[in-house]
């Protein structure tokens, strides 16, 4: 059985090293630069990164030149009553208007 499977070896072996593609031994600065962007995680996150902050920087520059205006209003109405609240009685004899507003530049 040894003897079998030495001789499957040697006759496989040498067809697997005739199947793996040669390497070139050398590399050129350009080939290296597009092989580190194309594997790089680092630089590929990077590249990611790019927009979210592009949007980033284009919100603060928009924050800087366009004015933020804020604007609100309200009306309120108490009429007369009377109101319980446990074993207390709250009673109003006239009714209220009240208004308020709020203007931010």
């Amino acid at each position: 059985m040894r003897p079998l499977l030495l001789s499957v070896g040697l006759v496989v072996c040498p067809l697997l090293a005739v199947s793996q593609q040669p390497v070139s031994a050398t590399l050129s600065l350009a080939d290296a630069i597009a092989l580190a962007r194309q594997h790089n995680p680092a630089y590929r996150q990077t590249i990611h990164d790019r927009s979210p902050a592009a949007w980033g920087v284009r919100n603060a520059w928009s924050s800087l030149w366009l004015p933020n205006v804020t604007a609100s209003g309200g009306v309120a109405y108490a009429g007369p009553g009377e109101q319980n609240f446990l074993t207390s009685s709250f009673s109003q004899s006239v009714s209220t208007w009240s208004s308020s507003y709020s203007f931010l530049l």
